[in-house]
């Protein structure tokens, strides 16, 4: 589940066009399943006690406007386990990808700076 918050800013509109196959068939194959497996509903819907989660996204990314929405939902929800970084000057590609590895990694084995 945690891979799929990572992508909350594509899974808002399952049928938004350009979402990538690979990441609709991790979602879920029908719009009900995906609908389930949707951070963004997850967040609205369900309280998050046991998942630790990580949201980073560049000022630059074209997709930064789901991952703010989440931002917000999870601030209003006053979600502990949860950090948000907004990135100046990250942009949705590999070399802003490969600057914040570190800091996923370092999450990932359970140091949550």
């Amino acid at each position: 589940m945690d891979t799929i918050l990572r992508f909350s800013n594509l899974l808002y509109f399952p049928e938004q066009s350009g979402i990538h196959k690979p990441l609709k068939q991790m979602a879920g194959d029908t719009d009900a399943q995906r609908q389930r497996n949707n951070p963004t509903w997850l967040a609205l819907n369900e309280k998050q006690k046991k998942l630790d989660m990580y949201i980073d996204i560049g000022d630059e990314d074209t997709y930064k406007g789901g991952a703010l929405r989440f931002d917000a939902i999870m601030k209003e929800k006053n979600q502990k386990r949860y950090q948000f970084h907004f990135i100046p000057g990250g942009k949705h590609d590999a070399a802003y990808w490969s600057s914040q590895a570190e800091n996923y990694l370092l999450f990932y084995a359970g140091n949550k700076k």
